[in-house]
């Protein structure tokens, strides 16, 4: 089956790869067509496109024609409808407004009923490789709900934490499998500096079985006060050292994600080495999928960071996606 998304933020390659970790957690096949700019012509089979925070939209590939002469076979659709070409950088309002006038006159369908403001189907039209490439859009990422959950509406809160999004985009890094608590098999995602629980959080509203720990007691209640205001129920967070927590897990976890303690002054490069070492180290054995972890620099016990985020003109966090069997 073929989609279209647009991919938002200012690391497409990040937004990318959220894309990819996604549908290969709930399908087994992912493949891109075609590439231009934002827009990503691709296949996989139909998964939660909802799990996705660095996408800004998704949608069904209908059909598509050439530029010269449009033509598109849409069957079985009810109900109103409105045509919303993609613009891409340069384009006028007024350039979008006539194809799409000449796209829905286009159409070949049963019902003709155009609703701009409030429509039950919206089309999307892209051109990609000389033609027009038609879908239905199936999901919208306006970002409120990531902009509701940032740290100082929370009921607890610190200034370090990361921002919902990229705390949900790390969670999706992880290719943490199964539909979580839609299918009944609840999948385990575990973040062992847990702090304020921001990460706990994303993946606890993704429907994960989350579990976590934080050496300090304080953010321990915080990040449960955190968990039950956005009604996350199945959880487990801990006052431990990280590591004693780590070896503590039996059995296996879809997916370790961290944001590491690297806040402080402190923390120099071997302290640095240690930590990572040792979170590899005891993660290996009981991840299925892939670690995940935030620093603030960007190599590691010879890793180089797959991806950074400028935060501040003196911060930028580095990403970092490991396979347990490559450590």
């Amino acid at each position: 089956m073929k989609w279209l998304a647009v991919l938002a933020g200012e690391d497409l390659e990040l937004a990318l790869e959220e894309l990819r970790s996604v549908c290969l957690s709930e399908s087994s096949e992912f493949s891109v067509v075609n590439k231009v700019g934002r827009v990503i012509l691709f296949k996989t089979d139909e998964i939660r496109f909802s799990r996705l925070a660095y996408v800004r939209e998704v949608s069904r590939y209908l059909d598509e024609s050439s530029i010269d002469s449009l033509s598109f076979s849409i069957n079985g659709l009810e109900g109103s409808f409105a045509v919303r070409p993609y613009i891409v950088e340069g384009e006028s309002e007024d350039k979008r407004s006539k194809l799409a006038e000449k796209i829905g006159s286009s159409l070949d369908i049963t019902s003709r009923s155009v609703d701009l403001n409030n429509p039950e189907h919206v089309f999307r039209a892209f051109k990609i490789g000389g033609k027009i490439i038609l879908g239905k859009r199936v999901f919208l990422n306006e970002g409120g709900s990531f902009e509701s959950r940032r740290s100082h509406l929370r009921p607890f809160s610190s200034p370090v934490s990361l921002h919902p999004r990229l705390a949900r985009c790390l969670v999706n890094l992880t290719r943490a499998d199964g539909f979580g608590s839609d299918s009944g098999n609840v999948s385990l995602v575990v973040d062992p500096f847990c702090g304020t629980g921001g990460i706990l959080v994303e993946a606890g509203l993704m429907g994960f079985k989350v579990q976590g720990s934080d050496i300090s007691a304080e953010m321990v209640e915080g990040s449960k006060r955190n968990l039950g205001f956005y009604g996350v129920e199945d959880y487990d967070v801990v006052k431990s050292d990280a590591f004693k927590f780590l070896s503590s897990i039996e059995g296996k976890v879809s997916g370790v994600v961290t944001d590491l303690p690297y806040g402080k002054s402190s923390l120099k490069e071997l302290e640095a080495e240690e930590m990572v070492g040792r979170l590899l180290d005891l993660s290996k054995s009981i991840c299925s999928n892939r670690i995940v972890f935030v620093l603030n620099r960007p190599e590691v016990c010879g890793l180089s960071a797959d991806f950074s985020v400028y935060v501040h003109k003196s911060l930028s966090r580095y990403i970092y996606v490991v396979n347990p069997q490559d450590v």
